[in-house]
Protein backbone atom coordinates (compact mmCIF):
# COMPACT_ATOMS: atom_id res chain seq x y z
CA UNK A 1 0.00 0.00 0.00
CA UNK A 2 1.14 3.33 -0.79
CA UNK A 3 1.82 6.29 1.59
CA UNK A 4 -0.71 9.07 1.66
CA UNK A 5 1.04 12.40 -0.04
CA UNK A 6 0.78 15.50 1.53
CA UNK A 7 -0.60 17.16 -2.20
CA UNK A 8 -3.42 14.82 -2.59
CA UNK A 9 -4.48 16.18 0.85
CA UNK A 10 -4.26 19.69 -0.25
CA UNK A 11 -5.65 18.64 -3.82
CA UNK A 12 -8.64 16.75 -1.98
CA UNK A 13 -9.58 19.78 0.22
CA UNK A 14 -9.33 22.28 -2.52
CA UNK A 15 -11.52 20.36 -4.36
CA UNK A 16 -14.40 20.26 -1.66
CA UNK A 17 -14.08 23.60 -0.65
CA UNK A 18 -14.06 25.07 -4.13
CA UNK A 19 -16.56 22.74 -4.71
CA UNK A 20 -15.13 21.95 -8.47
CA UNK A 21 -11.97 20.46 -10.17
CA UNK A 22 -11.96 23.66 -12.50
CA UNK A 23 -11.74 26.07 -9.11
CA UNK A 24 -9.99 24.04 -7.31
CA UNK A 25 -6.93 23.86 -9.78
CA UNK A 26 -7.08 28.07 -9.94
CA UNK A 27 -6.39 28.03 -5.86
CA UNK A 28 -3.48 25.32 -6.59
CA UNK A 29 -2.14 27.32 -9.70
CA UNK A 30 -2.15 23.63 -11.75
CA UNK A 31 -3.93 22.36 -14.37
CA UNK A 32 -7.26 20.48 -13.87
CA UNK A 33 -5.98 17.07 -14.99
CA UNK A 34 -3.41 17.40 -12.20
CA UNK A 35 -6.24 17.85 -9.37
CA UNK A 36 -8.38 15.32 -10.94
CA UNK A 37 -5.68 12.26 -10.99
CA UNK A 38 -4.42 13.61 -7.29
CA UNK A 39 -7.96 12.66 -6.31
CA UNK A 40 -7.83 8.87 -8.10
CA UNK A 41 -4.69 8.88 -6.39
CA UNK A 42 -5.75 9.46 -3.15
CA UNK A 43 -9.18 7.30 -3.95
CA UNK A 44 -6.71 4.66 -4.46
CA UNK A 45 -4.82 5.01 -1.55
CA UNK A 46 -7.67 4.59 0.55
CA UNK A 47 -9.03 1.93 -0.85
CA UNK A 48 -12.46 3.62 -1.13
CA UNK A 49 -14.41 6.36 -3.15
CA UNK A 50 -14.43 10.45 -2.09
CA UNK A 51 -16.40 11.84 -4.34
CA UNK A 52 -19.60 10.74 -6.51
CA UNK A 53 -18.98 12.06 -10.22
CA UNK A 54 -22.31 13.98 -11.38
CA UNK A 55 -21.58 15.29 -14.66
CA UNK A 56 -18.51 17.98 -14.17
CA UNK A 57 -19.62 18.23 -10.39
CA UNK A 58 -18.02 16.07 -7.42
CA UNK A 59 -20.07 15.26 -4.94
CA UNK A 60 -18.30 13.62 -1.23
CA UNK A 61 -19.43 10.90 -0.59
CA UNK A 62 -20.40 9.27 2.96
CA UNK A 63 -16.66 8.26 3.57
CA UNK A 64 -15.28 11.40 1.77
CA UNK A 65 -17.14 13.58 4.41
CA UNK A 66 -15.75 11.24 7.27
CA UNK A 67 -11.94 11.28 5.73
CA UNK A 68 -12.23 15.83 5.12
CA UNK A 69 -12.30 16.36 8.77
CA UNK A 70 -9.06 13.90 8.73
CA UNK A 71 -7.57 15.69 5.93
CA UNK A 72 -7.87 19.29 7.31
CA UNK A 73 -6.82 17.96 10.66
CA UNK A 74 -3.43 16.57 9.00
CA UNK A 75 -2.54 20.15 6.57
CA UNK A 76 -2.81 21.84 9.79
CA UNK A 77 -0.96 20.11 11.89
CA UNK A 78 1.62 20.05 8.91
CA UNK A 79 1.50 23.80 8.33
CA UNK A 80 1.91 24.31 12.08
CA UNK A 81 5.10 22.18 12.13
CA UNK A 82 6.70 23.80 8.93
CA UNK A 83 6.19 27.21 11.00
CA UNK A 84 7.39 26.50 14.12
CA UNK A 85 11.04 27.83 13.57
CA UNK A 86 10.12 30.62 10.98
CA UNK A 87 11.37 33.91 12.45
CA UNK A 88 7.97 35.57 10.28
CA UNK A 89 5.96 33.63 12.10
CA UNK A 90 7.95 33.71 15.13
CA UNK A 91 6.23 30.49 16.25
CA UNK A 92 8.42 29.92 19.55
CA UNK A 93 8.21 29.57 23.15
CA UNK A 94 10.75 31.68 25.26
CA UNK A 95 11.37 31.04 29.58
CA UNK A 96 12.07 34.94 30.86
CA UNK A 97 13.40 35.76 34.07
CA UNK A 98 13.57 39.47 35.58
CA UNK A 99 14.20 41.66 38.39
CA UNK A 100 10.64 42.61 39.91
CA UNK A 101 11.36 46.10 38.44
CA UNK A 102 11.62 45.33 35.34
CA UNK A 103 8.47 43.52 35.37
CA UNK A 104 6.84 46.66 37.02
CA UNK A 105 7.79 49.04 34.09
CA UNK A 106 10.44 48.25 31.02
CA UNK A 107 8.29 44.96 30.11
CA UNK A 108 4.57 46.44 30.57
CA UNK A 109 5.45 49.24 28.38
CA UNK A 110 6.60 47.03 25.67
CA UNK A 111 5.15 43.57 25.82
CA UNK A 112 1.89 44.72 24.29
CA UNK A 113 4.03 45.70 20.83
CA UNK A 114 5.62 42.71 20.98
CA UNK A 115 2.58 40.78 21.51
CA UNK A 116 1.01 42.66 18.36
CA UNK A 117 3.93 42.13 16.11
CA UNK A 118 4.40 38.14 17.65
CA UNK A 119 1.50 36.88 18.51
CA UNK A 120 2.58 33.00 18.61
CA UNK A 121 5.34 33.59 20.89
CA UNK A 122 4.49 32.43 23.82
CA UNK A 123 6.41 34.00 27.12
CA UNK A 124 6.96 32.12 30.37
CA UNK A 125 7.80 34.74 32.68
CA UNK A 126 8.98 35.17 36.28
CA UNK A 127 10.25 37.00 38.73
CA UNK A 128 13.32 36.23 40.97
CA UNK A 129 16.23 38.02 42.35
CA UNK A 130 19.52 38.43 40.48
CA UNK A 131 21.85 35.65 42.04
CA UNK A 132 18.58 33.54 41.14
CA UNK A 133 18.22 34.66 37.86
CA UNK A 134 21.91 34.25 37.24
CA UNK A 135 21.90 30.81 38.29
CA UNK A 136 18.88 29.54 36.56
CA UNK A 137 20.48 30.76 33.09
CA UNK A 138 23.40 28.75 33.97
CA UNK A 139 21.16 25.50 34.85
CA UNK A 140 19.52 25.97 31.39
CA UNK A 141 15.77 26.19 33.39
CA UNK A 142 15.43 30.24 31.25
CA UNK A 143 16.78 31.19 27.75
CA UNK A 144 16.99 35.09 28.86
CA UNK A 145 16.69 36.86 32.25
CA UNK A 146 16.94 41.28 32.65
CA UNK A 147 19.11 41.33 35.62
CA UNK A 148 21.60 43.80 36.73
CA UNK A 149 25.41 44.04 36.12
CA UNK A 150 28.07 43.94 35.45
CA UNK A 151 27.84 40.22 34.24
CA UNK A 152 30.89 38.58 34.92
CA UNK A 153 30.92 34.70 34.61
CA UNK A 154 32.58 32.43 31.94
CA UNK A 155 29.69 30.78 30.67
CA UNK A 156 27.13 33.82 30.67
CA UNK A 157 27.09 36.36 27.80
CA UNK A 158 25.12 39.77 28.27
CA UNK A 159 24.50 43.05 26.65
CA UNK A 160 22.60 46.30 28.24
CA UNK A 161 19.27 46.33 28.09
CA UNK A 162 17.81 49.61 29.74
CA UNK A 163 19.01 52.09 32.75
CA UNK A 164 17.00 52.57 36.03
CA UNK A 165 17.29 55.62 37.99
CA UNK A 166 18.07 54.74 41.36
CA UNK A 167 16.27 57.21 44.15
CA UNK A 168 17.13 57.34 48.38
CA UNK A 169 13.86 57.47 49.80
CA UNK A 170 13.49 59.18 53.49
CA UNK A 171 10.31 60.07 55.39
CA UNK A 172 9.30 63.58 55.43
CA UNK A 173 11.65 66.15 56.56
CA UNK A 174 13.51 63.73 58.43
CA UNK A 175 17.34 64.64 56.14
CA UNK A 176 18.52 63.38 52.85
CA UNK A 177 22.00 61.80 51.80
CA UNK A 178 24.53 64.39 53.95
CA UNK A 179 22.45 63.65 57.25
CA UNK A 180 23.45 60.67 59.18
CA UNK A 181 19.59 60.00 60.27
CA UNK A 182 21.10 57.50 63.03
CA UNK A 183 17.36 56.97 64.12
CA UNK A 184 16.56 55.30 61.27
CA UNK A 185 16.69 52.10 60.15
CA UNK A 186 17.45 50.89 56.48
CA UNK A 187 15.27 48.50 54.95
CA UNK A 188 16.07 46.07 51.45
CA UNK A 189 15.48 42.98 49.86
CA UNK A 190 17.69 39.97 50.92
CA UNK A 191 21.52 39.95 50.37
CA UNK A 192 21.62 38.54 46.98
CA UNK A 193 19.70 41.53 45.51
CA UNK A 194 22.47 43.31 44.31
CA UNK A 195 20.56 47.19 45.09
CA UNK A 196 20.80 46.10 48.68
CA UNK A 197 24.41 45.06 48.68
CA UNK A 198 24.71 48.66 46.98
CA UNK A 199 22.89 50.20 49.32
CA UNK A 200 24.10 48.89 52.51
CA UNK A 201 27.66 49.35 50.89
CA UNK A 202 26.78 53.01 50.23
CA UNK A 203 25.48 53.95 54.15
CA UNK A 204 28.01 51.98 55.67
CA UNK A 205 30.54 54.51 53.98
CA UNK A 206 28.31 57.70 54.67
CA UNK A 207 27.93 56.61 58.02
CA UNK A 208 24.01 57.15 57.16
CA UNK A 209 21.00 55.30 58.77
CA UNK A 210 21.02 53.21 62.37
CA UNK A 211 23.49 50.45 61.33
CA UNK A 212 20.81 47.91 61.08
CA UNK A 213 19.21 46.44 58.07
CA UNK A 214 16.13 45.27 57.34
CA UNK A 215 15.14 42.79 54.74
CA UNK A 216 11.66 43.11 53.33
CA UNK A 217 10.77 41.32 50.29
CA UNK A 218 8.04 43.69 48.45
CA UNK A 219 8.55 47.36 47.66
CA UNK A 220 5.41 47.92 48.13
CA UNK A 221 5.65 46.94 52.23
CA UNK A 222 9.75 49.14 52.14
CA UNK A 223 7.91 52.01 50.94
CA UNK A 224 4.93 51.90 53.72
CA UNK A 225 7.55 51.64 56.30
CA UNK A 226 9.48 54.36 55.02
CA UNK A 227 6.56 56.73 54.67
CA UNK A 228 5.89 55.75 58.20
CA UNK A 229 9.25 57.54 59.52
CA UNK A 230 10.39 54.01 60.31
CA UNK A 231 13.57 53.85 58.23
CA UNK A 232 14.91 54.67 54.49
CA UNK A 233 15.66 52.61 51.61
CA UNK A 234 17.03 52.94 47.78
CA UNK A 235 14.51 52.45 45.57
CA UNK A 236 14.01 52.21 41.47
CA UNK A 237 12.51 55.82 40.19
CA UNK A 238 10.13 54.26 37.91
CA UNK A 239 8.33 52.16 40.36
CA UNK A 240 8.71 55.13 42.89
CA UNK A 241 6.59 57.30 40.55
CA UNK A 242 4.13 54.50 40.27
CA UNK A 243 4.02 53.98 44.22
CA UNK A 244 4.27 57.48 45.02
CA UNK A 245 2.53 59.94 42.87
CA UNK A 246 1.64 62.77 45.55
CA UNK A 247 5.47 62.27 47.08
CA UNK A 248 4.95 62.03 50.22
CA UNK A 249 8.16 60.91 51.16
CA UNK A 250 11.60 62.34 50.43
CA UNK A 251 13.33 61.43 47.24
CA UNK A 252 17.05 62.14 46.13
CA UNK A 253 18.66 60.62 43.12
CA UNK A 254 21.55 58.33 43.39
CA UNK A 255 22.33 57.95 39.68
CA UNK A 256 21.52 55.45 37.42
CA UNK A 257 21.73 51.36 37.78
CA UNK A 258 22.31 49.64 33.91
CA UNK A 259 20.11 46.47 33.63
CA UNK A 260 21.33 43.27 31.50
CA UNK A 261 19.80 40.95 28.98
CA UNK A 262 21.76 37.96 29.92
CA UNK A 263 21.89 34.12 28.69
CA UNK A 264 24.20 31.28 28.38
CA UNK A 265 27.31 31.64 26.60
CA UNK A 266 26.90 29.12 23.18
CA UNK A 267 22.86 29.30 23.22
CA UNK A 268 22.28 32.06 21.13
CA UNK A 269 19.35 31.26 19.50
CA UNK A 270 17.50 33.50 16.81
CA UNK A 271 14.95 33.78 19.03
CA UNK A 272 16.56 35.58 21.59
CA UNK A 273 18.35 38.08 19.25
CA UNK A 274 14.86 38.67 17.56
CA UNK A 275 13.54 39.73 21.54
CA UNK A 276 16.38 41.00 22.67
CA UNK A 277 16.29 43.65 19.22
CA UNK A 278 12.90 44.62 19.52
CA UNK A 279 12.65 45.50 23.31
CA UNK A 280 15.79 47.55 22.78
CA UNK A 281 14.66 49.28 20.01
CA UNK A 282 11.35 50.47 21.91
CA UNK A 283 10.41 53.75 23.61
CA UNK A 284 8.47 53.23 26.56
Amino acid sequence: MNNIKLNQLRHFRAVVEQGSVAQAAKTLFCVPSNVTARIRELEEVLGTVLFHREGKRLVLTPNGRRFYGEAVSIIQRVDHAAGLFDEKQAQWEMYLGALDVSLFDFLPARLPKFRVQYPQVKLDICCRPSSELEAAVLAGEMDLVITDGPIEHPLLESCPAYRERMCLITPLNRGGPGDAMTDLDIFGFGTNCSYRVRMDEWALQQGVGSGRSIRVESYHVIFQYVKAGLGLSWFPLSMLNQIDPGNTVERYEMGDSELFFVWRRGREQPEISTFMDFFMGQES
